[in-house]
């Protein structure tokens, strides 16, 4: 009889802490499961409620519309939801309940719900369920891997293991169905290793960044200019160096996620500014079509204002080159692009002020980079202008049309809008931030822009005449310092692919980054870019590139 009423009590105790805590989430009404939401220092997510003593959470997961919060408990599901009376008690989610399971990712349409899941016969893989009228349809399995994520624009990413090492790879759904998954070249920082598995990724909502782990520490890596990513930085430090894994980004974008020592923690992303400033991609795009307000400091930034291609249909696409470089109150214009009408109209578009400009840069005298000087001049303040030291073809200005014309005739045309036209042979500086090569080949009379930073060299090219390597080469032996950064026209459009190869892989022995544009061709655009990959930086009319560094030298 004793021991009938003993259990009778457990019983009762049980039923009346069930409803307590059924009662606690009742209370919490407001989102994150009314938690107060972390900033600068992680914390234990809802420490008691979902990280519980003696369990093993992970896998954290918002729905859209944060009215739904998915989790892990050891190898099961569960979910909370948010309904009138506040959050429910978390329970094993219905669409998984009778397997084991992790990481529940709800899309950002709301519809759909990716998972890992072992149901025999079929074998461990990444299963799909989508949402009916009542709760979710059955699951169907969809790829090999784990650990999905989603972005706002539908991309998916999630982890293969095999082959190995374990990697990141990312596909998208179309009319026709979802296409192959592509993997995702990323490097970690540092690292002296190629060949290093990472795993479960989770992607910023609008692709801005990636966080991933290598089942001991998160890294980050910021997505460049270009499109790919840069290179991964280790997230140990702004976390305390303590153990983290299995990384998840709230669906607003504000809050990381992640697993550590069977406990749920949350941090604000906030963290991630300082990592993105170091970030191996310093190249960072800033234009806004909209105004040209940037506080420049030490930083160098380039403003592309005229090339063959361009950022939007806002901005003129055309044959030729232009650029702005502004650095520490000086700014000088490196060419000028075709046509005089289409490089006014960006130049408006981007809302750069010619009056301002106090050096004019002339890299060569053929028309695709002199259609707009004669109005540039005209509107600028009395600026130096740096010419190339001769040329046997010369332009008849403002037509833009190759002739035969006297050199001293056109200088005398610039004369009343300059304060002076420097002509050297040799190389020479301006405004003590930036050099001129002089002239490297007799032949071309062609002269390249080098800004020396704390980085290295900066090298501004408007065709490259005399070939991209030999000047490259040049400039770095001229100023005995390592080149950084080099973009403009490379002229390799009817170079031989093989020989384009050889000058691609010379030129990655050399420099960090390139900025191949204008009369380099498409075909070797794309050999450069299989070399340089994430170190590879797309150049568009329309666009600014800030170039952070310490100090200009």
């Amino acid at each position: 009889m004793k021991k009938l009423l003993s259990i009778i009590c457990l019983l009762l105790m049980a039923a009346l802490i069930t409803n307590a805590q059924q009662d606690n989430f009742q209370k919490l009404t407001s989102p994150y499961l009314g938690q107060k939401p972390p900033e600068m220092t992680p914390e234990i997510f809802a420490q008691g409620i979902i990280s519980t003593e003696g369990n093993n959470e992970f896998c954290a997961s918002f729905s859209p519309d944060g009215r739904e919060f998915y989790f892990n408990r050891g190898m099961t599901i569960m979910v909370c939801r948010f309904q009138k009376d506040g959050w429910t008690n978390p329970e094993p989610a219905l669409f998984n309940e009778k397997y084991q399971g992790h990481e529940a990712h709800v899309t950002f349409d709301n519809k759909r719900i990716f998972f890992g899941c072992s149901r025999p016969p079929q074998p461990y893989g990444i299963w799909l369920t989508e949402k009916t009228s009542t709760d979710w349809s059955a699951p169907q399995r969809m790829w090999e891997g784990m650990y999905v994520t989603s972005a706002k624009n539908g991309n998916i990413y999630f982890g293969v293991e095999f082959p190995l090492p374990a990697h990141i790879v990312m596909t998208r759904l179309t009319d026709t169905g979802y296409v192959s998954p592509v993997k995702q070249e990323i490097k970690l920082a540092n690292s002296q290793k190629d060949n290093i598995s990472i795993f479960h990724p989770t992607i910023a909502p609008d692709e801005s960044y990636i966080i991933f782990d290598d089942n001991k520490k998160l890294y980050v890596s910021f997505r460049g200019t270009n499109g790919l990513w840069g290179d991964a930085i280790s997230l140990s430090e702004i976390l305390n160096e303590q153990p983290a894994v299995i990384p998840a980004i709230s669906y607003d974008g504000k809050y990381l996620f992640y697993a550590s020592k069977g406990d749920l923690y949350w941090v604000s992303t906030s963290i991630l500014e300082k990592l993105k400033q170091k970030s191996s991609d310093s190249l960072i795009s800033i234009y806004d079509n909209s105004k040209h307000k940037i506080e420049y400091n030490d930083d160098a930034v380039l403003t592309i204002l005229y090339n063959n291609e361009s950022c939007d249909d806002s901005i003129v696409a055309d044959h030729g080159f232009s650029c702005l470089v502004e650095s520490k109150g000086q700014s000088l214009l490196f060419d000028a692009g075709r046509i005089s009408e289409k490089f006014l109209a960006n130049v408006r578009a981007m809302d750069v002020k010619l009056s301002d400009i106090k050096h004019v840069f002339v890299s060569h005298i053929h028309d695709d980079h002199l259609g707009g000087l004669y109005y540039v001049l005209k509107s600028c303040n009395q600026p130096k202008l740096f010419m190339p030291y001769s040329y046997p073809k010369l332009i008849n200005e403002p037509a833009g049309e190759r002739a035969d014309s006297d050199w001293q005739s056109l200088l005398e045309k610039y004369k009343p809008f300059v304060s002076e036209i420097v002509r050297e042979r040799k190389s020479y500086p301006i405004a003590d931030l930036y050099f001129s090569t002089g002239v490297i080949e007799e032949l071309f009379y062609e002269q390249a822009l080098i800004i020396p930073t704390s980085k290295g060299l900066i090298i501004i090219t408007g065709c490259a005449h005399p070939g991209i390597l030999q000047i490259v080469k040049y400039a770095k032996e001229l100023m005995k310092q390592e080149v950084y950064f080099v973009l403009g026209g490379f002229h390799l459009v009817s170079t031989n692919p093989d020989q384009v190869k050889i000058i691609a892989g010379e030129l990655r022995k050399i420099t960090k980054y390139i900025g191949p544009c204008h009369c380099t061709g498409e075909n070797a655009q794309m050999i450069l870019k299989e070399i340089f990959f994430e170190d590879y930086i797309d150049i568009k009319a329309g666009m600014r590139y800030k170039v952070s560094v310490d100090k200009l030298k």
